[in-house]
């Protein structure tokens, strides 16, 4: 795990001095030179993830539509039907809306209780999201086909809770790599290396904005 500075945007593999310390977040090894120098050029990041090649061990809240096998998770957002197999080889344990604990709630207007459905717990180690390695950013900088190869370009959009509907207004970028689930963890090493370091030389070559932000 690394440490980048907020104003400096150097990173640090660990941190004694305590001013420094509280104006920085933590960071992925492999991710961290690439987020160091998108902010210092101006493109400011959100969060982050390099991909992990361990099962995940994770706790969530699903709600399951019936009629149309949809669910949706107040921590991964929607799954689509394909992704089934997720959360039902977990340790289920249907509940009720009530019985999700505060932090893991749905939002409002993220779900549509007129629809015939039911509420999971679960529990699981599946690794289906552990291999993805991805950067949220702060704006919109990026085009289709402006990313090194194997990246994939989306937009984010924010929910209003005081509106109740998501703001299309705001938009943001994030980019996403999917790393082969079907290798050995040192393969897995090995590609994410190169992976980073092609992502890395091509945030090099990016134009520095930071003056016209």
């Amino acid at each position: 795990m690394a440490y980048i500075d907020r104003e400096t945007f150097k990173p640090f593999s660990d941190i004694s001095v305590s001013k420094v310390e509280q104006r920085s977040f933590d960071c992925d090894d492999l991710i961290a030179p690439v987020i160091s120098i998108l902010n210092k050029k101006g493109y400011k990041t959100n969060f982050c993830c390099a991909g992990h090649p361990y099962p995940l061990y994770e706790e969530m809240y699903v709600l399951q539509y019936e009629d149309t096998y949809e669910a949706i998770s107040s921590t991964w957002g929607s799954f689509i039907p394909d992704e089934r197999f997720f959360f039902e080889n977990a340790l289920c344990k249907k509940i009720s809306l009530e019985e999700i604990p505060e932090g893991y709630q749905f939002l409002e207007g993220e779900i549509d209780l007129t629809r015939p459905h039911s509420v999971y717990y679960i529990e699981t180690d599946d690794k289906i999201f552990g291999t993805i390695a991805y950067i949220s950013f702060k704006g919109k900088y990026f085009t289709e086909g402006s990313l090194p190869a194997g990246w994939e370009l989306f937009e984010a959009q924010y929910y209003d809770p005081e509106k109740n509907e998501f703001d299309n207004t705001i938009s943001d970028d994030f980019i996403e790599f999917n790393f082969s689930r079907d290798q050995d963890v040192y393969e897995f090493f090995s590609q994410q290396v190169e992976v980073f370091k092609e992502l890395y030389n091509w945030a090099k070559e990016l134009p520095d904005i930071s003056e016209s932000k």
